[in-house]
């Protein structure tokens, strides 16, 4: 399989950390530089579809790939299934954010929810970023974000929680593939490392939740109330690595595939 790299992304250098993997274990791998509204022509004379290929980027990038139908796999990012309408109602209770609602962009515009809430889109595609909010600064705080929301776009709401620490885990089939801490007291913390409860606690989503594709990303964090939640799942193509293994997922996906 041929891996296809976005690796002008503008993220932890994570394509960077895949080309010094590939090389290393001897598979084929190009770059790609995607750019802002590119077209899927152009896209697809960009890319040899001969051969299987995998293909990690951002997320428009991969959203364009996953049209093409020539391109197999393609990606490892199943957009639907990385809904919060998707996994919130079979994981519960594992979520940071249990206490949710999920309603449209107008009804939350036009219902006034008292005190400081967290705000995101239902949508795995990153509409916009989450965000701490009041009613009165709603669309302030979403910012520039806003011109890409429409009035029928899903938001979840749900309270406010203190997160000390964060871990980023790649899994699939059942398994923990590979895992990094990312965040700490609210900051970049990047350690690759984690700890025995927060790895069991992917491994559990990994046995929950097998709907998204072969590999996928589960963030997991433990709150100020020393309890160890899942705050999102992602797409396998469109995440970043921290300190993640990418040799272990690069077997993975290859075995896997």
């Amino acid at each position: 399989m041929k891996w296809v790299l976005d690796i002008d992304k503008s993220d932890d250098e994570s394509d960077k950390k895949y080309w010094k993997a590939l090389d290393k274990l001897g598979i084929d791998h190009v770059s790609f530089k995607y750019l802002p509204f590119m077209n899927l022509k152009d896209i697809r004379e960009g890319i040899d579809s001969s051969t299987p290929i995998m293909c990690h980027g951002v997320i428009t990038f991969i959203s364009k790939i996953q049209r093409i139908e020539e391109f197999k796999p393609g990606s490892y990012c199943n957009f639907k299934e990385l809904e919060c309408r998707s996994y919130y109602p079979l994981l519960k209770d594992f979520l940071l954010n249990s206490d949710y609602k999920i309603v449209t962009w107008k009804y939350l515009l036009e219902h006034s929810f008292s005190g400081v809430k967290f705000i995101r889109p239902n949508s795995g595609k990153k509409v916009f970023t989450g965000t701490i909010t009041d009613h009165d600064h709603l669309t302030q705080d979403v910012g520039l974000s806003v011109c890409n929301i429409s009035d029928d776009t899903l938001v979840l709401i749900t309270s406010v929680k203190n997160v000390l620490r964060e871990w980023r885990f790649y899994v699939g089939n059942g398994e923990v593939i590979t895992g990094s801490q990312y965040h700490e007291n609210n900051k970049l913390s990047i350690k690759s490392e984690y700890d025995n409860e927060s790895y069991n606690l992917a491994l559990e989503i990994s046995k929950t939740y097998n709907h998204p594709d072969p590999i996928y990303v589960v963030d997991i964090c433990l709150t100020d109330k020393g309890e160890y939640k899942v705050m999102e799942l992602n797409g396998f193509s469109c995440s970043g690595l921290y300190e993640c293994d990418a040799e272990k997922i690069i077997r993975y996906v290859e075995d896997n595939s």
